[in-house]
Formats: C-alpha cells, sequence, structure tokens
C-alpha cells in the first residue's frame, strides 16, 4: 500500500470507490481503511485513495504511456522494485522510478505524468 504522503499528492486522481479499495482518513497513516459499501457520491473531504498497483498502471496506461514493472535482485535478494515508463514501444526517453514496493515505484511514476502532463 501507498503512503499517506503519496495518496495526498495524488488526491486529484478521479475515483469512483470499489469494494476492496483501501484509502486513508484523517491526517495519520495509522487511520486507513478498506471500502466494504461503495457509494457513488463523491469522495469526502480529507479521504485520500490508496490505489493499488493494477490501478496505477492503469492510470499511467490512460495518460498514454506505456509501463514495464522489474523486481531488482541482487544474490538472490530482492533490492527493491522498478517501474519504467514511456511514450513509445521503442523505450525511447524511458524514465525509471525505483521504490521498495512496485505500488511506490508506479504511484512515483505517475506524479511525475502528472507533473509533466501539467508542463506541457
Amino acid at each position: 500500500m501507498i503512503s499517506i504522503e503519496t495518496a495526498k499528492a495524488l488526491k486529484g486522481l478521479e475515483w469512483k470507490p470499489k469494494m476492496g479499495d483501501w484509502y486513508y482518513f484523517g491526517d495519520s497513516a495509522e487511520n486507513q481503511s478498506l471500502v466494504i459499501n461503495p457509494s457513488e457520491k463523491e469522495v469526502p473531504e480529507g479521504i485520500y485513495f490508496a490505489p493499488r498497483l493494477d490501478q496505477l498502471l492503469a492510470e499511467i496506461e490512460k495518460r498514454g504511456y506505456i509501463w514495464a514493472v522489474d523486481v531488482l535482485a541482487y544474490n538472490e535478494k530482492i533490492q527493491g522494485n522498478a517501474v519504467s515508463v514511456s511514450k513509445s514501444f521503442e523505450w525511447e526517453n524511458e524514465k525509471e522510478f525505483r521504490a521498495d514496493s512496485p505500488e511506490d515505484a508506479a504511484a512515483q511514476a505517475l506524479l511525475w505524468i502528472l507533473k509533466e502532463d501539467n508542463h506541457e
């Protein structure tokens, strides 16, 4: 699960709560919950969606990027995870993001994409 800070940074993403989605409420990382009874109402203030890996990767694709996930290992020990994104299948101008979990790496990639989209 991504951190509350990352969830807050992704606050602008459209989210229609579905059963099984995770979210934070309030300002503490310990205030997390699972959507049990979704409704079509707007997400209240102070609720921060914590997207899963599949949701992060789908959002990356929706914004016109392709992605690849890689587990970084050394001497049979996992050293981290990487998500690479590119606008083309030739992987020109590929950008790589590394983190302790694939969710964090994908969230970093998505935040970079959102920033890039705002600069265009």
